[in-house]
């Protein structure tokens, strides 16, 4: 098991609305340089308010991590997207969905190849925070993005 968990490279981030949560859960395969890359990017990604369209601003950071994934040809990345608790479970459960696609098609339209990116979405599924405050709701609004090491078992 422990050499398992060795084989982990996992940042999980958020990024919808202006909120932003950056959780470097272990560092020992990115290097000094990437990991600036990654956290720009990473506290960097926003969207339209109830759609799943990237906001400009956000492009520059994006086109960096599809810079560092293209010198990192093994790493895998997965994108999976959450809403708040506002709007009915079907908005939600597609919201989350289609942002965590803008992102893979993003990055593919860089460069990027299709088959290291995966998409999932879950709706308001996972809280990480109350959604009865406007700033719980805020952190809710996320896409995590985790960083997978080489020959990593990914489900997609």
């Amino acid at each position: 098991m422990a050499q398992n968990k060795n084989n982990k490279v996992y940042w999980i981030v958020g990024g919808i609305a202006g909120a932003t949560i950056l959780y470097l859960l272990w560092r020992k395969f990115i290097k000094k340089d990437e990991t600036k890359v990654l956290k720009d990017a990473f506290e960097n990604l926003n969207f339209e308010f109830a759609k799943s369209i990237i906001k400009e601003e956000s492009y520059p950071f994006l086109d960096e991590l599809a810079d560092v994934l293209k010198k990192e040809p093994t790493w895998t990345l997965k994108a999976v997207g959450y809403t708040d608790n506002k709007g009915s479970d079907k908005f939600n459960l597609e919201l989350s969905k289609g942002r965590s696609l803008a992102v893979q098609r993003y990055l593919i339209s860089k460069g990027v190849d299709a088959n290291r990116i995966i998409s999932e979405g879950y709706g308001k599924a996972n809280p990480i925070a109350d959604n009865s405050t406007p700033e719980g709701q805020a952190k809710n609004r996320r896409v995590e993005l985790y960083i997978l090491k080489p020959n990593e078992v990914v489900k997609k």
